[in-house]
């Protein structure tokens, strides 16, 4: 990153609140630093969230050394410093999910199996973030090498594109790359299994008769993160296939419709976005305030 640009950024965070209260000594303690820069940040968009971490990562003198380098290069760090630079990496990917930050932590866990400072929970975050950019492959590979007590994750066919993309599960070891329609009007509903108000929202969508206008625009699509429930996806989608969960295929398509936080409904119109409502209150009011722009497109 450019140095200018570094500066810029580190302003900005020393400017807010939070970070007048965190200690800024850019050569020791990332790895704390960004925790507690986080752990204090309370609710936050993600895209700030995101700027205020990067301004402390990309301040510290071993990380501007490391953006020299191709990502998947880390030859140059120290090996008192691979740990502290690993968990900074994996703080800032945990919401920014770059392929680039992603590497970088591969090849930091790489140099620290090497010189046998590699703890479990390092490749459980590895493996976590390995699933976050549905990198199966190489995170079934780290399942097995490191034995963790993980499912075996699918195998997926299909191809890549640039629209909206999600996993059609068929089970619990194989899926289907599908993009969802862009034509007409189309409700995305992000939502998680391990999230209540999420769940209750989506029993209120599957049985609620005055919410059924809704369900012939709606895709329901579970958003990427560190967990692969694979087993409440199933579980769902064999009770209700009308209505199946579909995990996030990552892409920069979906950027514009992630806010960090379920259940959040979108209405897009021939792949425009028209109007989004979050949460689930007073039986879903917030949701049911969307009909007339549903009903615009129909």
């Amino acid at each position: 990153m450019h140095s200018m640009t570094r500066a810029l950024l580190l302003s900005l965070l020393l400017s807010s609140s939070v970070a007048a209260a965190a200690p800024l000594d850019p050569a020791t303690g990332l790895a704390e630093r960004l925790q507690a820069l986080d752990e204090g940040s309370g609710v936050q968009p993600i895209a700030q969230r995101i700027q205020h971490l990067r301004a402390v990562y990309v301040s510290d003198a071993r990380v501007a050394a490391l953006d020299t380098q191709p990502s998947d290069l880390c030859d140059t760090v120290a090996a008192s410093d691979l740990d502290e630079l690993f968990a900074g990496t994996w703080r800032l990917n945990f919401y920014a999910r770059e392929p680039a930050l992603l590497q970088r932590m591969t090849c930091l866990f790489q140099r620290m199996k090497q010189s046998g400072t590699a703890s479990a929970q390092a490749a459980r975050d590895l493996y976590g973030a390995l699933v976050a950019q549905r990198r199966f492959v190489a995170a079934n590979a780290l399942r097995q090498s490191e034995a963790l007590k993980v499912d075996e994750l699918p195998v997926v066919s299909g191809e890549r594109t640039t629209g909206l993309q999600v996993l059609q599960l068929q089970d619990a070891l194989h899926a289907r790359l599908a993009e969802l329609p862009r034509d007409g009007t189309r409700v995305i509903a992000l939502v998680h299994p391990y999230c209540g108000f999420s769940m209750d929202a989506l029993a209120a969508i599957a049985d609620d008769p005055t919410l059924a206008w809704l369900r012939p625009q709606l895709q329901v699509v579970v958003p990427s993160d560190n967990n692969w429930p694979v087993t409440r996806m199933l579980e769902w989608n064999a009770a209700h296939p009308d209505l199946p969960m579909q995990p996030m295929q990552p892409g920069t398509a979906w950027a514009p419709l992630l806010t960090g936080s379920t259940p959040t409904f979108h209405v897009l119109r021939d792949g425009e976005l028209r109007a989004s409502a979050s949460g689930w209150a007073d039986d879903g009011a917030a949701l049911r305030k969307l009909r007339p722009v549903i009903g615009e497109g129909r």
